[in-house]
């Protein structure tokens, strides 16, 4: 199984998470039309190397993006996608706001650090 479908799979299962966006998780992309509140992730992979060019490990770096009509709503959003990401043994290492003036959205990026 990857990292995105564990990940994803995380974030589903959290109830608190669950019980403001429901299943509007979404991996790269949102469909168009997607009710509000939701939450979005892409992955970026970086495997590290011993001397000897065997694996050791790959560290999974997802951009989780939150997004609701107000600040406040997308910052419960976000709370909710930490507890999860903690709760799957992950570390969230960065957040920071946004609004996107063309559609009118806030949104919270957090950026997650996942060891696989």
């Amino acid at each position: 199984m990857s990292a995105e479908t564990t990940y994803h799979a995380a974030l589903l299962s959290h109830a608190p998470l669950t019980a403001l966006v429901g299943s509007r998780v979404a991996m790269h992309a949102v469909p168009a039309g997607l009710a509000l509140p939701y939450t979005v992730f892409t992955s970026r992979h970086d495997p590290q190397y011993t001397l000897d060019n065997t694996l050791a490990c790959d560290i999974v770096t997802f951009d989780v993006q939150c997004w609701a009509d107000t600040a406040l709503e997308a910052q419960d959003v976000a709370d909710a996608c930490k507890a999860a990401t903690t709760a799957a043994g992950a570390l969230v290492v960065g957040t920071a706001g946004a609004f996107d003036a063309e559609v009118g959205l806030d949104a919270v990026q957090l950026t997650v650090e996942w060891l696989e």
